[in-house]
């Protein structure tokens, strides 16, 4: 089964997670919000990882490089669970509505490639590009 972990500091998870659902109507999302409480991150890892099971894919979304939400899911990552930094909505999307079954590091890497596109600048934007859409 897919899961998808959105952990952040303070309360970017819920959100994401909130909006997440409403678009995807995906069950399998979970999210960590670090730092709110005196509940340390790593019980709140263990907690949810505790839920998974062996064969999960599990993809983790976290706000920043180098925070210390993004360090601590380190130890975790292996050939089926994957940690993402820079999390934003068309990443989690995106990995919310691929088909079931596991993705390549090939594929994920083009998923974040994408995501990592949906960045712009609209001051600088190129109305010419925009008027496909409409």
């Amino acid at each position: 089964m897919r899961r998808i972990v959105l952990a952040s500091h303070h309360q970017m998870a819920d959100g994401l997670k909130d909006t997440l659902q409403f678009l995807s109507a995906m069950e399998n999302v979970s999210a960590i919000s670090a730092y709110i409480d005196e509940t340390l991150i790593e019980d709140q890892i263990d907690k949810l990882f505790n839920e998974f099971d062996e064969e999960d894919e599990i993809f983790i979304l976290t706000d920043m490089l180098g925070g210390s939400v993004n360090q601590k899911f380190f130890g975790r990552m292996n050939d089926h669970v994957h940690v993402i930094c820079g999390m934003n909505l068309p990443l989690a999307l995106t990995l919310a509505l691929q088909p079931e079954g596991r993705l390549t590091a090939a594929q994920v890497a083009d998923i974040v490639a994408e995501a990592r596109n949906q960045l712009i600048y609209m001051n600088t934007y190129q109305q010419s590009e925009n008027d496909d859409d409409e």
